[in-house]
């Protein structure tokens, strides 16, 4: 093994991933040519496809975002254009924050580290524009930021404001800034660090809503028709923003109460507020989820992004079978065909919903050759396995290591054991990934059946009684982290299960 090798061995860690055995073909466009000349389709000729493109995401998660340097920006580390699309900067309203999703599950916390030490100097930058420009302490930005920190809306004040104007960037970022340590990465020490940048986007975020809404208010991207059939984009509120509020209200709180802060007027004021807004999104009429303040004609019923949804992923929200339901019959109804990390984004929700045949569905179509593929927004992958947009966005690469582990390991309420494994990948082995609140799990799974889980905590503070569920049982057993918790399919029932 050489050099380099082993440096980017010691920088990805100790996660294998693997489903079922066979030899692999080392040219890997021979490996997706035959895969794709397959009638049983290409995840039943070569799973492991699916596998590759996991460790490939965390390479290029490893290579694009180092912790002293800048985050992972749209075309990471490899634009190849003089004047790239949309600068090769950042944009907030996904695909900044697509480009983590597998970095504390997948043991790459350190990556986002690089994230975590840009939202803190952007917090600073724009604090001087948010009360110029909205009257109010606290920071946020728009849906666009870059090197250089830019805070404002973009468009010069002449753009549509379905893309120029959505003050939400700011809490969403700033909601990020807890993971590593809500996944045993870290102690509470980093929350000292960034208290000041979170406590800062509530504080914007609390002036902001006001009298149950957000206006004005628009939904990232999407437009709707008014009675008159012409198109609209602000609105008093809309579904994303509330969740945003709920997500970011919630962990400044639960990071204010770790670092012992019960008399900060902040922390006091996202409690109250916290317990104000509705914990799930209004329904409409049909059962689907609504995505403004009301149920609104859809100029594009097919849209890319699925922002309504942020609550279920990747937001945390604990969703009743009523609103999964729903959630389910908006992602039916927006339809799977799409660019590449809107294709990501609704892997990963059929994965949360525990939708197995959709998950198929969607891995398919990510899986395809995009140069076979026509529209205007085809997902695919290019020969060189970079997922397109189109034009080429590192986003679905980087977003696609969350998204399939979402399929293996949840962990937003209790530990959740394979949850949406395809039938493709129905015998498989991982090791190392990271469930909250820092809980290292390795998983081995033949024909559906789960053979073994061990189970590990990260650090002392993680260790405790869990709730632990594979299919329809869920146990309660005793992690720490002197010793291995070991589980097999045998385990469910069982009351309790203890090293």
């Amino acid at each position: 093994m050489g050099a380099t090798e082993a440096n980017m061995r010691a920088l990805l860690g100790s996660v294998e991933l693997s489903f079922g055995e066979g030899a692999i073909e080392p040219d890997t466009s021979a490996r997706f040519a035959a895969a794709r000349a397959d009638p049983r389709g290409v995840l039943a000729s070569d799973p492991n496809l699916a596998a590759l493109l996991f460790e490939y995401g965390r390479y290029l998660l490893v290579s694009s975002s180092r912790p002293d340097g800048l985050p992972a920006n749209l075309q990471g580390l490899w634009n190849a254009e003089l004047r790239p699309p949309w600068g090769s900067a950042y944009t907030v309203n996904i695909n900044t924050e697509m480009n983590y999703w597998g970095a504390h599950v997948s043991g790459l916390s350190d990556r986002a580290e690089a994230l975590t030490r840009f939202t803190r100097a952007l917090a600073r930058a724009a604090a001087a524009q948010t009360s110029r420009l909205y009257g109010t302490a606290g920071w946020t930005v728009h849906h666009n930021t870059d090197a250089w920190l830019y805070s404002t809306a973009p468009g010069r004040g002449a753009g549509d404001p379905r893309w120029a104007f959505w003050p939400m960037g700011g809490p969403w970022l700033a909601s990020l800034l807890t993971e590593a340590w809500e996944f045993g990465a870290v102690g509470t020490e980093h929350l000292v660090e960034i208290w000041p940048t979170l406590r800062g986007a509530a504080e914007f975020a609390l002036a902001w809503h006001r009298d149950g809404a957000t206006s004005p208010a628009t939904s990232p991207e999407n437009a709707f028709l008014l009675p008159d059939g012409t198109s609209a984009s602000l609105a008093a509120t809309s579904t994303m923003d509330i969740a945003l509020l709920r997500a970011l209200f919630s962990k400044t709180v639960a990071a204010g109460t770790a670092l012992g802060l019960t008399d900060d007027e902040v922390l006091h004021g996202a409690a109250v507020r916290l317990a104000e807004l509705a914990s799930m999104p209004e329904i409409t009429p049909d059962g689907r989820i609504v995505e403004w303040e009301a149920p609104l004609g859809e100029e594009d019923p097919h849209h890319r992004h699925v922002s309504h949804l942020f609550g279920l992923f990747p937001g945390t929200e604990q969703w009743d079978s009523e609103h999964r339901s729903a959630a389910a019959a908006s992602l039916a109804s927006r339809g799977d065909d799409s660019s590449g990390w809107s294709l990501v984004w609704k892997l990963a929700l059929w994965s949360r919903l525990g939708r197995a045949d959709k998950v198929t569905d969607l891995l398919n179509l990510f899986l395809r050759n995009a140069e076979d593929v026509s529209g205007e927004w085809a997902g695919g992958l290019y020969p060189n396995l970079f997922a397109a947009h189109p034009p080429f966005q590192i986003d679905a690469n980087l977003g696609f290591v969350g998204a399939l582990a979402e399929s293996l390991l949840q962990s937003h309420d209790g530990i959740h054991l394979l949850p949406a494994v395809p039938a493709a990948l129905s015998t498989g082995a991982v090791e190392g990934l990271i469930a909250r609140p820092g809980i290292i799990v390795d998983l081995e799974w033949r024909d559906a059946q789960l053979v073994t889980a061990t189970l590990r905590a990260r650090r002392s503070s993680a260790a405790g009684e869990h709730r632990v569920r594979w299919r329809d049982h869920t146990i309660v057993v005793h992690i720490d982290a002197e010793h291995d918790t070991r589980l097999d399919a045998r385990s469910f029932p069982t009351e309790e299960v203890r090293p």
